[in-house]
């Protein structure tokens, strides 16, 4: 873990730094005329306007996994109930400023009719007419997205290692490696799916995907945290949910919880109203969801729910 950490920190360093000299050589070159309109006129469907802006902020919705990610080194933290929340909302605020500041740089250096490209970055360097800057941003967005993989990749696997500890799903996933105490097997085997999706959907369909799952995954843990405090309200907790809640008929309910449902909801509507009328073009992406949502459910349906730990002490409790 520590070496991993050395080599992803300088990563994210060297990641930043490309930001703050693109940022940096950029203010010399805005024009403020192509900020004009600043929200693009509406032109039917999520194309622009208002809606348009909800369909990119649910486009974007899985860059903040990331965030999440945090959460699951909380086993491997040194002081957990301090550094997880720290964590956590300190890298929101400092990259949610860094996405403001680098979007308003770029979109005033290239009119954002041309910005439509897998490289935004890469053309608004083209734009600026520096070589030297074109060079070192594709450099570091390459190795950048390096942070950004083993990040998640990093993160999804200690989930696998959560549940299978607890029986949801195979032991192989909660497997340590002899030297290295690190769940080796269940990274491997995330690692080579991850590659086979990748390298055979198309990137739209994967961004939507990634989305959605997100905003999912999000909207659920918040559904749990309710769902938890009112079925186990003596349970221990390490970590209290802010702002407090209020009570209907007995049933608690938090103020940030349901905000985060609501929120979620709305970041993954305008995927779903994609998706619908998606069906009568295509069924790709309708399909794959349809897979992912079944494969879930047959895993905590016919392995988890009866090799579940918790769900074991529980039965023998009330037995």
């Amino acid at each position: 873990m520590k070496e991993s950490l050395r080599i992803n920190t300088a990563i994210v360093f060297l990641k930043v730094g490309v930001l703050a000299v693109f940022v940096g050589v950029g203010l010399w070159q805005i024009h403020p005329s192509y900020w004009t309109p600043f929200i693009p006129p509406h032109e039917g469907g999520f194309r622009y306007g208002i809606p348009g802006i909800f369909r990119a902020a649910s486009i974007i919705f899985f860059a903040y996994v990331g965030f999440e990610a945090v959460s699951t080194a909380s086993s491997e933290a040194r002081n957990p109930r301090r550094d997880i929340p720290a964590g956590i909302i300190l890298s929101l605020l400092i990259c949610t400023a860094v996405y403001m500041i680098v979007a308003a740089v770029l979109i005033g250096v290239v009119p954002w009719k041309l910005l439509d490209v897998a490289d935004p970055l890469a053309v608004a360097v083209n734009a600026m007419h520096q070589s030297w800057l074109a060079f070192f941003v594709k450099i570091g967005a390459v190795i950048g997205l390096c942070s950004v993989l083993f990040g998640l990749l990093y993160a999804q696997s200690r989930i696998f290692f959560a549940m299978a500890e607890d029986g949801l799903l195979m032991p192989l996933f909660c497997t340590l490696h002899p030297r290295f105490c690190t769940p080796w097997v269940g990274t491997i085997l995330l690692g080579v799916v991850v590659a086979i999706a990748t390298a055979t959907l198309p990137i739209d369909i994967i961004g939507d995907l990634v989305s959605l799952g997100t905003a999912t995954a999000f909207g659920i843990v918040c559904f749990t945290v309710i769902w938890i405090r009112n079925t186990a309200p003596d349970f221990p907790r390490t970590f209290s949910v802010p702002g407090g809640g209020f009570t209907v008929k007995g049933l608690w309910i938090g103020y940030v919880p349901l905000l985060g449902i609501l929120f979620c909801l709305i970041m993954a509507a305008p995927l779903f109203v994609d998706m619908i009328f998606a069906l009568f073009s295509g069924t790709v992406p309708a399909t794959l969801l349809a897979i992912y949502c079944a494969c879930g459910w047959a895993s905590y349906r016919f392995y988890g729910r009866k090799h579940s730990r918790l769900g074991q002490e529980r039965a023998a409790r009330s037995a």
